[in-house]
């Protein structure tokens, strides 16, 4: 989640400055949409939780000394 939250960053940092920075080829929009932004954001964040919470859920089904075992 730490990960997430600093590409969160980074990447909204950057949206928003590339935004501005080509404002002129964008024709009636606004460059920084709160709503489309915060969206995008929670989408990411969605994803991540599912792709982390999936492979967490199945190493939790496994005994550790069976997987210690067969190493």
């Amino acid at each position: 989640m730490r990960l997430l939250a600093i590409g969160l960053g980074i990447g909204l940092i950057a949206r928003v400055g590339v935004g501005f920075s080509m404002g002129s080829l964008l024709n009636d929009l606004s460059p920084a949409v709160p709503l489309t932004l915060a969206g995008v954001t929670a989408l990411l964040a969605a994803v991540t939780m599912v792709a982390t919470a999936i492979p967490a859920l199945r190493a939790s089904r496994i005994d550790p000394v069976v997987a210690s075992r067969s190493e």
